[in-house]
């Protein structure tokens, strides 16, 4: 996988240190910090059962996200952007 240049240029400026930091960290509150990541999910996978969805796929795919938001939830709230460390 490449990355991207454009990202890396703007990352690699100090100019932009703060505002990406703050809006990095708004973003980590929003989603993972409220809860509001498992709570998206647990809302998708009950609009695919009631939609008729083969329930175990269903609850497959949503062990997977689950561990992923979990995992990612974890990690991220020990970045030192987040913790301000």
């Amino acid at each position: 996988m490449g990355g991207n240049a454009l990202k890396e240029r703007f990352l690699a400026a100090d100019a932009f240190d703060d505002v990406y930091h703050a809006s990095y960290k708004k973003l980590y509150e929003q989603f993972y910090g409220s809860g509001y990541g498992s709570t998206a999910l647990d809302t998708v996978v009950g609009a695919a059962k009631k939609s008729g969805a083969d329930a175990s796929g269903v609850e497959k795919t949503a062990k997977s996200l689950r561990g992923t938001v979990t995992s990612r939830t974890e990690s991220l709230a020990e970045d030192k952007v987040i913790t301000g460390g």
